[in-house]
């Protein structure tokens, strides 16, 4: 005949002889027994508290050292974002500069002059002025 096993199905052999694990406290919350038995010993408690205070130190200190990891990350990130600016900024900058060059020499600048309608300044319409120290 066979025999049924602890969740009651046919064929399982019998778990008679073997030990299962039953929880100490049977008909007791989760809770209290994580808190362990009651005991009103004041070096149980204070053992207890400085543990949980160990691990919620390491707690907070692993999450400060995660979280500076990732604002590193993000600095890290912007300084290049900052370093691909500036070299596109310097870039621009020297192109302006090379157009400038280009464009104020003087054969450029009487080309312009002429396109426009301007001609070179008859002797008296020029004034100097000087400043008087």
């Amino acid at each position: 005949m066979a025999t049924r096993n602890h969740k009651g199905s046919k064929g399982a052999k019998s778990t008679k002889g073997t030990k299962r694990s039953t929880p100490a406290l049977v008909g007791s919350t989760l809770l209290e027994q994580l808190r362990g038995p009651s005991t009103s010993d004041p070096e149980t408690r204070g053992l207890r508290h400085r543990a949980f205070a160990m691990f919620a130190l390491v707690g907070v200190l692993v999450a400060g050292h995660v979280w500076v990891r990732l604002q590193s990350q993000e600095l890290g990130y912007a300084d290049r974002d900052l370093e691909r600016l500036i070299q596109r900024l310097d870039q621009e900058r020297l192109d302006l500069l090379a157009a400038v060059g280009r464009e104020s020499a003087p054969n450029v600048m009487r080309a312009r002059a002429a396109e426009l309608g301007l001609r070179e300044a008859s002797p008296g319409q020029v004034r100097r002025i000087r400043a008087q120290p």
